[in-house]
């Protein structure tokens, strides 16, 4: 639910609002044709900007909600498109070390574990006040694990706990029909660290 209102109000705030835009203007000019008036190159020129704005807020929010990159390039070029973004919109400095083939994951496995990854970056973001990220996505054992560690104020032991902050309850959701888990902890000023571990089987 808290993904659907999410989508709705970027198409809304977003993509709706231009297309309003795009409408007036519309009428606009029809009623100056209509009234023996010529659209100027400049209108004209504005008009295909808001399309091209349109155009880009429908590819966001399309790779926001599943990446053509996790489908034709794998789980790990995902993580790290989404890494580049977050260092242009947000400013962090981010690193990655990988050592799980994108094979060892199935489809399923694969979207619930970016997912997650997702949610986690955008935690550190809102939350954290951080200047820089660590990624990990190592094998263990029978399973994966998945760490991310920022050097942001650090999770409090209460929120660490707390299975209601942080967008734990959706993370473990998405977790729980793979057997997987999910454990924060953090310093103040020194930090938080999430470790996930997705089971293989």
């Amino acid at each position: 639910e808290e993904e659907r209102t999410g989508i709705a109000r970027e198409l809304h705030d977003q993509v709706g609002q231009c297309l309003t835009a795009l409408k007036l203007d519309l009428v606009s000019w029809q009623r100056s044709l209509g009234h023996g008036k010529e659209i100027s190159s400049a209108d004209l020129l504005q008009m295909m900007r808001v399309i091209d704005g349109i155009t880009n807020d429908v590819r966001r929010i399309s790779s926001e909600l599943r990446p053509g990159l996790l489908d034709d390039m794998g789980l790990i070029a995902a993580m790290q498109w989404q890494l580049v973004q977050l260092e242009e919109r947000a400013g962090l400095h981010c690193e990655m070390r990988a050592e799980v083939d994108d094979s060892t994951l199935n489809r399923a496995q694969t979207t619930a574990l970016f997912r997650v990854f997702q949610e986690l970056l955008t935690n550190v973001v809102r939350h954290a006040a951080a200047s820089s990220v660590m990624v990990a996505l190592l094998p263990d054992d029978c399973a994966v694990t998945l760490t991310i560690a920022d050097n942001g104020r650090g999770v409090t032991e209460q929120e660490a706990h707390d299975s209601g902050s942080l967008g734990l309850i959706g993370i473990r959701e998405r977790l729980r029909p793979f057997g997987g888990s999910i454990r924060l902890a953090g310093a103040p000023n020194e930090g938080t660290t999430a470790s996930v571990s997705l089971p293989l089987r």
